[in-house]
């Protein structure tokens, strides 16, 4: 709402144009109905912001590539990835590990895919694997039943967003299990729900990486995290 209210002052201003930068676009996962009766917020989200006068949007690391088509106005789609890339090239420099022999990037579910592939490329071809998740819409627990591809002694857990931090404390039993000896996560936005930051700390991952593309208050950080900025990225998009 007080997007909405900044983007209406603009206009009523006499601004031209607006170009809003959305780091973390609310309500993006209710991008279909899920159960019958379901609203679909984001659709509602999106009328709102160009019905107000929004000329044009720069967002980052959306929930799903289809997306950016439900826009009617312009939308440059950001990734934080190639930060991710380069700490992950960092934390191999530091420990001498090899990329073909040593890594792994995990995705802890099948619908992150398309952004392992990409990250691959960005890290010498990386080899990757994904884990089988299920997920209960009436209680909202997650199982991670099995890994699909070839682990190694160090994995790269990457998602686009952790939430509960279910999904990723899931994800590094099972690693464990099959052998992984040390994982670290990286994760676009740090949502942090309900007690997401205990669950993390004590999760076998050494360090959860994420993006500052939603505020981590500091009664939500704990040892084990580390957050990158954006801004960079940002600046650059803007004088471009």
């Amino acid at each position: 709402m007080e997007l909405f209210f900044i983007v209406d002052a603009a206009k009523r201003s006499g601004a031209r144009s607006v170009t809003v930068v959305i780091p973390y676009l609310g309500y993006q996962r209710q991008d279909h109905i899920f159960r019958s009766g379901e609203a679909v917020s984001l659709d509602v989200v999106i009328t709102a912001l160009q019905a107000v006068g929004v000329t044009k949007v720069i967002a980052l690391d959306l929930h799903s590539i289809k997306i950016p088509e439900e826009f009617s106005v312009p939308i440059t789609h950001l990734s934080v990835l190639p930060l991710f890339a380069e700490k992950i090239k960092k934390l191999q420099s530091d420990s001498g590990l090899q990329t073909t022999t040593d890594c792994v990037l995990v995705s802890p579910d099948m619908g992150g895919i398309r952004r392992i592939e990409i990250l691959s490329k960005l890290v010498e071809n990386m080899s990757w694997a994904t884990i089988v998740k299920n997920r209960d819409l009436s209680t909202g627990s997650v199982t991670s039943d099995e890994v699909q591809g070839v682990l190694a002694k160090r994995a790269f857990i990457v998602d686009d967003m952790i939430s509960s931090g279910g999904t990723i404390d899931a994800a590094c039993e099972l690693l464990a299990k099959n052998g992984v000896e040390e994982m670290y996560v990286l994760a676009s936005h740090a949502i942090f729900s309900d007690k997401a930051p205990q669950i993390l700390q004590s999760s076998k991952a050494e360090k959860i990486f994420v993006s500052d593309t939603v505020f981590v208050p500091s009664e939500k950080r704990f040892e084990k995290l580390e957050i990158i900025s954006i801004s960079g990225m940002i600046a650059t998009q803007l004088k471009s």
